[in-house]
């Protein structure tokens, strides 16, 4: 039988065969009410199938925050009270029902004041609070952050010193019970890049890369032993910076031009080779799929299933995007064509039919 669940009914087992009907379209939603500013950075995270934004935005040169959120439901953004700090190039993530925005910085050029302050917003009370300093103020990104354990850990970023940029390659690890931060194991020196972290089966997962982008590695982290291992990194993705995404099931990488994904078989410790379709961008999970997008001539969404390891490729009009959300299980990105206007992008997906056999 045919339906369109990947979970198969009561006596049956899923066939390995995966049938799209159709094309997706992208439909436009709400602009986010920042259009009469400059916007200089910003950042976004979907709690509770919500999204959350933190923009730095100017205004006749003067610096301005905002902190809003956008409802699916209602296809509507509202301004939320603001964080106390303004800043740029920070990190933002979202545990146990709070938001969490860490490091940045202001100014210009050398003359720049790098933070070291936390600031957390509690959604059932709809306020910030201020939390103990991070160790080390720098600039960085969400890519250098994750939550595994009701902890938050954070890897890399940067600051200017005498001249020089300093690089982080410390774990460091937040503790919202007790508010306090703890140094842990330092990956090699050499490894100044994070390009993302992720944490699978009670462990974090870095894919890291010199200064050259030559010799990618996969690290993983041991709790137990506070180290670092390689995970045999394979050569195919120690060429270009490999993008890693994890769910309950399986870590993936994605090789940079998306010609490959990569399944880590954590028992083997090592990767299984899956050809892709050109696409390595804005990865994210559902409804068992892996779906990125790919901004090449022909700029198209693939679906790579994570039962058959079979692509489906979809086709749409370029757009320029910065973010993907599952909300509700429904394919969301940030439409980031006009700077200074951003929108949300909503990916109607092609219906697709799901091949199930009787036991």
């Amino acid at each position: 039988i045919q339906t369109n669940s990947s979970t198969p009914p009561n006596g049956f087992s899923f066939s390995g065969n995966i049938t799209a009907l159709g094309k997706g379209s992208m439909i436009e939603k709400a602009i986010l009410p920042l259009s009469n500013f400059s916007i200089q950075d910003y950042s976004f995270v979907a709690v509770n199938n919500e999204i959350y934004g933190v923009a730095c935005i100017q205004l006749n040169w003067i610096y301005y925050k905002s902190f809003i959120k956008y409802n699916p439901n209602t296809n509507t953004w509202v301004t939320l009270p603001s964080f106390n700090n303004t800043r740029r190039q920070f990190g933002l993530i979202a545990l146990n029902n709070k938001i969490y925005i860490m490091g940045g910085d202001t100014g210009s050029g050398t003359n720049r004041t790098f933070f070291a302050k936390v600031e957390a917003y509690d959604i059932s009370t709809n306020s910030w609070s201020n939390k103990s300093d991070m160790l080390t103020g720098r600039i960085l990104g969400s890519r250098n952050l994750v939550t595994i354990n009701n902890k938050i850990y954070m890897l890399g970023g940067q600051y200017y010193q005498s001249l020089n940029w300093v690089y982080s390659n410390v774990l460091e690890e937040y503790n919202p019970l007790t508010n306090s931060w703890t140094s842990l194991q330092a990956i090699n020196a050499s490894l100044i890049y994070i390009n993302s972290l992720v944490s699978f089966s009670g462990k974090i997962y870095a894919s890291c890369s010199p200064v050259s982008n030559t010799n990618n590695v996969i690290l993983k982290y041991d709790f137990a032993q506070n180290s670092w291992a390689n995970t045999n990194t394979p050569n195919l993705l120690t060429t270009n910076s490999p993008t890693i995404v994890s769910n309950s099931q399986k870590l993936l990488a994605i090789e940079n031009s998306g010609f490959f994904v990569c399944i880590y078989d954590s028992i083997s410790n090592n990767w299984v080779v899956s050809p892709g379709a050109n696409s390595s961008e804005l990865p994210v999970f559902i409804d068992n799929d892996l779906v990125s997008i790919a901004y090449t001539q022909n700029p198209h969404v693939m679906f790579y299933s994570l039962y058959t390891n079979q692509v489906i490729i979809d086709f749409f009009t370029l757009y320029q995007l910065s973010n993907s959300f599952n909300l509700n299980n429904e394919l969301y990105y940030i439409n980031s064509s006009n700077s200074n206007q951003l929108g949300i992008l909503k990916y109607q997906k092609p219906n697709k039919l799901y091949t199930h056999c009787k036991n």
